[in-house]
């Protein structure tokens, strides 16, 4: 049980990032609407930006864990 946890642990680690800028996003948008402030409307469209990367590094990580299988992993070759 605790293998199957550390193993999640990236996947885990890549939701939170992901819920941590949607939310940075959803309340500096707010903000910056309430204030009518330019900036904090391109800090808002900064953490945008912040969340699709984080969007990006979750797909990778469950793509990897995905694949890691002896016949698919990079230790094994077909050549050796």
């Amino acid at each position: 049980m605790l293998l199957a946890a550390l193993a999640r642990r990236p996947q885990l680690v890549a939701l939170a990032s992901l819920t941590v800028d949607i939310t940075m996003v959803v309340a500096k948008l707010l903000v910056g609407l309430l204030t009518g402030s330019l900036g904090i409307l391109s800090e808002a469209v900064h953490s945008l930006l912040d969340s699709v990367a984080s969007g990006f590094a979750l797909l990778a990580v469950r793509t990897t864990a995905a694949r890691r299988t002896w016949r698919r992993s990079w230790r094994a070759s077909s050549s050796c």
